[in-house]
């Protein structure tokens, strides 16, 4: 039996209407982001001939391919150290051959901006770090907790040296073992404990 019960003021928000589902995320070199049912993609069997995965554009590529939940916020960081955020269920629910919508008409980017990561940022979850890292090899970490409430316009969320730019964010456990790998092959390992915790708008 179903109930509707109102809120105390009488109003419904646009999330109250939205279902609750798990959906798969994508966001793509050029910036064309949508979502996806999981059961858009199904097992096969050996032998099996497969199918086109996302349609994309000769010069463009699949950057971020992630499973999330409607109702879940988008943190959206750009090349120059901003993250904004927006909720999953604003992007367009497309078939895979669909190229979806410019993640610029979700968040206010710059002209001279463009995604480099985004991150699933459930309402109930506060644990756990942002480890960042910039094309140059800067990297710092910040508690995930201080994502929890952005501005509409976005937060800075790292000093940026001139000529350098935000490249890469992931969510850590905080006691996870991180690799860093160059162009030519280079790489290094360390606990992501050898970095102190900093300010969110550090370098």
């Amino acid at each position: 039996r179903t109930v509707i019960m109102p809120d105390e003021d009488g109003y419904l928000s646009e999330a109250d209407l939205q279902p609750r589902q798990s959906v798969l995320v994508c966001l793509t070199e050029r910036g064309y982001a949508k979502r996806m049912v999981p059961d858009t993609y199904v097992q096969q069997s050996r032998g099996g001939r497969g199918r086109r995965g996302i349609a994309t554009k000769d010069d463009d590529g699949v950057r971020v391919l992630t499973l999330a939940n409607t109702h879940d916020w988008l943190l959206v960081f750009t090349n120059r150290g901003r993250v904004l955020r927006t909720r999953v269920w604003a992007l367009p629910e497309v078939l895979p051959n669909a190229r979806g919508t410019s993640i610029t008409n979700l968040v206010a980017i710059d002209a001279d901006e463009r995604v480099t990561s985004v991150i699933t940022m459930p309402d109930s979850e506060s644990t756990g770090f942002l480890v960042f890292a910039t094309r140059r090899g800067e990297i710092k970490r910040n508690a995930y907790s201080q994502y929890a409430n952005l501005r509409q316009n976005g937060l800075k969320t790292m000093d940026i040296d001139e000529g350098d730019e935000l490249g890469w964010v992931v969510r850590t456990s905080g006691e996870d073992r991180l690799a860093l790998v160059t162009a030519s092959g280079q790489a290094i390992t360390f606990m992501e404990t050898d970095l102190r915790q900093s300010g969110r708008t550090s370098g």
